[in-house]
């Protein structure tokens, strides 16, 4: 992926265009479509036409291998390491295209509570303290060290996460939001601030007692965001736990082709946390937000 890719900090500019996407997709049922209205059977195809499916070519990798394990190899045999070097190739360009996207997207918004919320910045005061009542209402919660992933220019951590935390820690892709977070967030508990992509980001070991993820993930590809959590559990310190607040559509997803994200449903992120082996603690809508926009769905999340 490419350096000046930027990680979109927050996913409510998904929010200018839910009711649009919803007028599209709210007279035919379907698993999946985007913002041209685009419809999918199942979020496979959209990987598959975004991405040419890595995981496809590795399960027909692994058919062939096993059907031909008992013949001699053939010529077409030896052939096939360079078919799948070339699958592999244009599979990884396509990757870095639609992280590059969202890159691009993110690069052309202000640094600002204005920018970063998407023309939403007045919701923030409700959206902390609907974390704040999320987090206390948590047994267990341990409440030393905290990291907030995608954090943009530091809103979360400013209002949320140094308040009620001894530490605080930042990752954000795009250096220009981390350059504004060291000059705006001001809080004397901030210690690292990383600049790094998620899919990309080796997350310091044992270090954190809660791991907050908002308004980011959906950036990340299905595979890419289940070998993310798997990389947050290195990165926890004994008892410590996963924070996930995202936007959620009501059926399937819907996928923003202006700043390439993905909107999963309830169904479809417990199907990822399965993946990845984690059990969900706790989970709720935030409230008092507009019905108009995307429900917004916390989760605590622990192996």
């Amino acid at each position: 992926v490419s350096t000046q890719s930027t990680w979109g900090p927050f996913l409510i500019g998904l929010l200018r265009m839910s009711s649009r996407a919803k007028k599209k997709t709210s007279t035919v049922a379907v698993q999946g479509s985007d913002t041209d209205g685009k419809k999918y059977s199942n979020i496979d195809e959209l990987w598959q036409e975004e991405l040419g499916s890595a995981e496809t070519f590795s399960s027909n990798k692994k058919a062939k291998v096993d059907e031909t394990s008992s013949v001699s190899t053939t010529e077409e045999d030896k052939k096939e390491p360079e078919n799948d070097a070339g699958e592999k190739c244009l599979s990884d360009e396509k990757r870095k295209k639609w992280y590059n996207k969202g890159a691009d997207y993110w690069q052309n918004v202000e640094a600002t509570m204005d920018g970063v919320l998407g023309g939403f910045a007045h919701i923030s005061p409700i959206d902390v303290s609907g974390s704040q009542a999320f987090l206390k209402s948590l047994k267990d919660v341990k409440l030393g060290y905290a990291l907030d992933c995608g954090a943009g220019i530091g809103r979360v951590s400013k209002y949320l996460l140094c308040p009620m935390f001894q530490k605080v820690d930042l990752v954000e892709q795009n250096a220009d939001y981390v350059t504004k977070a060291k000059e705006w967030v001001q809080c004397p508990n901030m210690c690292n601030y990383y600049v790094a992509g998620l899919q990309d980001f080796e997350i310091p070991e044992g270090r954190y007692d809660v791991i907050w993820i908002q308004w980011v993930i959906g950036h990340l590809t299905d595979q890419d965001l289940v070998k993310f959590l798997l990389n947050c559990r290195k990165g926890l310190a004994p008892g410590g736990m996963l924070c996930l607040k995202e936007n959620t559509a009501k059926n399937g997803f819907v996928m923003d082709r202006d700043d390439g994200s993905v909107t999963r449903s309830d169904p479809l992120f417990l199907s990822l946390f399965a993946q990845a082996g984690l059990v969900v603690l706790s989970h709720t809508l935030q409230s008092k937000f507009r019905k108009h926009i995307f429900p917004v769905r916390m989760y605590a999340l622990k192996w």
